[in-house]
């Protein structure tokens, strides 16, 4: 066999190698953030709900407290409250968090199915019937310590270890959604 031969074989052997090993390795690496949305008018928000509820932003279009129960009330949620993206796909092991560049208190909830949060003004808004979600309930208990996200804050990642849909949801406002289909 020539020189030349058995570098090819050499090489062909060593990519095969290679390949079987990367095929080996599992995918960790993924991190895909969500923002947290909101307007919130901090004069009416803080007069009606109290000091602290909603602190000033940068953003324009701001809602009034009036506003945001209207629209609440007719369209299952205020729209310009929300999660950026409310839905995408994720690989198995990949990680998600939430950043907040709105100015009110929100949480990013993993929760087996959505429905009505710990606010009960706002699931009777939104007709949502029944108990906040099991998940929120444990989470009020602790004061939101490990899902809560303040204004300008991010969470904790959450690791997307089974395939499957994942629901993720804030717990107060709970029309705030986003579903990820994790492959």
């Amino acid at each position: 066999m020539s020189s030349r031969t058995t570098r090819v074989l050499v090489y062909a052997v060593g990519a095969l190698s290679v390949a079987a090993l990367a095929t080996a390795i599992t995918y960790t690496s993924g991190l895909q953030t969500v923002r947290i949305e909101d307007r919130c008018d901090p004069d009416t928000f803080n007069a009606a709900v109290g000091d602290g509820t909603c602190v000033p932003i940068d953003r324009g279009g701001l809602h009034t407290f009036d506003e945001f129960l209207q629209r609440t009330a007719e369209d299952f949620g205020d729209g310009a409250w929300r999660y950026n993206p409310d839905h995408f796909d994720a690989k198995k092991g990949d990680s998600v968090n939430a950043h907040s560049i709105g100015g009110e208190f929100h949480t990013f909830t993993p929760v087996a199915d959505f429905g009505p949060g710990v606010v009960d003004v706002l699931n009777d808004l939104l007709g949502l019937q029944g108990p906040p979600r099991q998940e929120c309930i444990a989470d009020a208990i602790h004061n939101f310590a490990a899902t809560g996200v303040p204004p300008g804050a991010t969470s904790d990642p959450i690791q997307l270890n089974k395939k499957g849909t994942q629901k993720i949801q804030c717990c107060i406002h709970p029309w705030m959604r986003t579903e990820i289909k994790v492959r």
